[in-house]
């Protein structure tokens, strides 16, 4: 079993302290008044040990001398040991990460949905007389018979595409351009008109 810690003999603070500590709480008990905390009450009765007088205060240092007196009697082989506080570790430091930065890169905008048809979808004005050359002969002409009917449980008529609703609008409302296209002559089949020289008409310069 470990012995008894003995303990220190007090001081003339501690002797004021303890003394006074016990009045002041049997005076607020008296006058049913709340008692503060003790560290509190310590902190008033620190500022009052500072305000005594030099006389006051040597009551309590003979007092504390007597009490040291009586205590080496009480324990001749007593030694004061102060028992060291263990120091704190200092926080592992942790690691530096060494990874290596990753380089932002721009962040390229999303195209948004279009509202219209894309260009290369939109029917484009084309010269009559190419849009004749791309299709077969009647390719535009109006259906006279009834619509083709799918075989089967129920029959719808066959729809048709969009852009060839829209060609066959165009060739009802006239061509796209309101005067027929001007020809080279080579196109036409004229004679090529011959070269002069220095640009002189002969029968000008006779």
């Amino acid at each position: 079993m470990e012995e008894p810690k003995i303990p220190r003999p007090r001081n003339a603070f501690i002797l004021f302290r303890q003394h006074h500590h016990r009045l002041l709480i049997d005076e607020l008990t008296e006058q049913g008044l709340e008692i503060p905390h003790n560290s509190k009450i310590s902190k008033m009765l620190g500022v009052k040990w500072k305000q005594l007088s030099a006389d006051e205060k040597s009551h309590w240092k003979k007092l504390a001398e007597k009490e040291k007196i009586d205590h080496e009697r009480r324990y001749p082989d007593y030694r004061y040991k102060p028992v060291r506080k263990p120091r704190k570790k200092p926080l592992e430091q942790q690691p530096v990460s060494r990874a290596p930065a990753v380089a932002m890169l721009p962040i390229q905008p999303q195209p948004r949905a279009p509202y219209f048809l894309p260009q290369a979808a939109m029917p484009q004005p084309a010269h009559p007389y190419l849009v004749q050359q791309a299709y077969p002969p009647n390719y535009f002409a109006r259906p006279t018979g009834p619509p083709v009917m799918y075989p089967g449980p129920m029959t719808v008529p066959v729809p048709m595409p969009a852009q060839l609703q829209m060609q066959l609008q165009m060739n009802r409302q006239g061509p796209y351009y309101s005067h027929p296209p001007i020809l080279h002559p080579l196109q036409q089949g004229d004679r090529p008109l011959p070269k002069y020289k220095n640009n002189e008409d002969p029968k000008q310069s006779q």
